[in-house]
């Protein structure tokens, strides 16, 4: 009789205990073989898909944390461009120990070299201040390392570690805070008494420190040498410093404003004594090769005669320039006289010649051959002032400490960019990069028929020719 548990007219009722007799034969084919058939299947796929949720979820785990590191990733991005700008969000990233938090990735450390060579001259301090406040205001980490008194002290090792704090305070300061010296160009690459090789020398020093980039302000002798370096595979970045303005690729140097408002100053006070007793008073400017400064303070300054370099004198126009201005009613003449001023003969002797000229010359500078010449066929008394390095001297005037800043940092920027090679330049109200092998070697000089010096002869300035 079938039970209500029965199966194929076999019942299911058995004694506790008892194992199903399966045969291979029957396997399969009895109920028992079915039932153990069933269960085997059941079980596979149990485990099947708990498998199968497994890998699903260490799938969806993975892919979870790579779109996590990869947002972390994009947001930090974001983060420090904001930063970048200005922004300064209160979660922002924060460094510790040459690591950003929340990305994990060391952060590299940019080491910077700085030195000022040549002579010196106001805003050096400024521009250096530019420079370093950028790279600290960047968030970038950063060691600088000064290296004193020029090019001397990255040949000889002679440097020290600087913080951003002693950079605070010094935009009014004149002078340069690392030292300066002149270390000419011509014997750059000439061994030094005790046979040092200097150009190695100062590759050396520069791989000892691991720098990232030099920073060098200076002048046209400066500048060959950094191009020099920068053809040996040093990373450069140049500031052009001269109170002459005669570098190559730059409408204006730092230094060269101040400097004007000094000669101007100059002149400004020997007119009230030239007046008062009736003479002809040379004022001696600054300027070798080239006639900026002497050309401006002149001009400033209310100069009836402006010698310069780039216009060869002929000292008997001069000479009939004071006596027209005294027979006009003047008592009084001042000329500006640039210190590298030419006569019309001397400009006719070849360079050899004019340099044995200089060295049996009996006057101490050209201003006082001027004088003695005048003073010989006039009878007329004169005197010569020298301002000398006054002229480089003092507190940067207002405009310096700008125009210095800002070239410091867009030189700042260019070392956070990568971006080696170049002078930091203005060219027509702009901030320019010029690179340095277009700088080095390149004298900019005065043109003798540009519109300054058309409007000075407009207004009745003699140059003497």
């Amino acid at each position: 009789m079938k039970g209500p548990h029965s199966k194929c007219g076999r019942s299911r009722k058995r004694r506790r205990g008892s194992n199903p007799r399966i045969s291979a034969r029957s396997f399969g084919k009895s109920w028992n073989g079915v039932c153990v058939y069933e269960c085997i299947l059941r079980r596979a796929r149990e485990i099947w898909l708990s498998f199968s949720a497994l890998f699903s979820w260490l799938a969806a785990g993975i892919f979870f944390q790579f779109q996590v590191v990869s947002l972390g990733k994009i947001g930090y991005t974001i983060k420090g461009l904001l930063s970048r700008h200005g922004s300064n969000p209160q979660n922002e990233i924060k460094h510790h120990h040459g690591t950003r938090r929340g990305c994990g990735t060391e952060e590299k450390m940019k080491r910077i070299g700085m030195l000022t060579s040549g002579g010196d001259c106001q805003a050096l301090n400024a521009a250096m201040r530019g420079v370093v406040k950028t790279l600290v205001n960047s968030r970038q980490k950063v060691e600088i390392y000064g290296f004193l008194d020029g090019y001397r002290g990255l040949i000889y090792g002679n440097y020290r570690t600087l913080a951003g704090s002693e950079f605070s305070g010094i935009l009014t300061k004149g002078g340069t805070i690392l030292g300066s010296s002149r270390t000419p160009f011509k014997t750059i690459q000439e061994p030094d008494e005790n046979g040092l090789d200097k150009v190695a020398a100062m590759i050396k020093n520069y791989q000892k420190l691991k720098l990232d980039c030099l920073v060098i302000l200076g002048g046209n002798g400066t500048h060959k040498t950094a191009n020099l370096l920068r053809e040996k595979g040093l990373n450069v970045v140049t500031l052009p410093k001269t109170i002459d303005n005669d570098l190559w690729g730059t409408d204006m140097t730092f230094g060269f404003q101040s400097a004007v408002n000094v000669a101007t100053s100059a002149i400004d006070c020997i007119h009230t004594t030239a007046a008062s007793h009736g003479r002809v008073f040379i004022v001696e400017v600054m300027g070798h090769k080239v006639g900026f400064l002497t050309l401006n303070a002149g001009m400033a300054g209310g100069a009836d005669i402006i010698l310069i370099p780039e216009i060869p004198y002929d000292i008997n126009k001069v000479i009939k320039k004071i006596e027209d201005r005294e027979k006009n009613g003047s008592r009084f003449t001042i000329i500006a006289v640039a210190e590298g001023a030419i006569s019309k003969e001397d400009a006719k002797l070849s360079k050899k010649e004019y340099k044995k000229k200089l060295l049996n010359n009996p006057y101490p500078s050209v201003s006082y051959e001027i004088a003695a010449q005048i003073q010989e066929k006039t009878g007329r008394e004169i005197r010569v002032t020298v301002p000398g390095h006054t002229q480089r001297g003092g507190s940067p005037c207002p405009y310096d400490r700008v125009f210095a800043s800002r070239l410091g940092a867009e030189a700042g920027e260019m070392i956070l960019n990568g971006e080696y090679g170049f002078m930091v330049g203005y060219k027509n109200r702009e901030i320019v990069k010029v690179p340095l092998e277009e700088v080095a070697g390149k004298l900019k000089m005065v043109d003798p028929n540009s519109t300054i010096v058309k409007e000075a002869k407009l207004m009745g300035i003699s140059f003497g020719d």
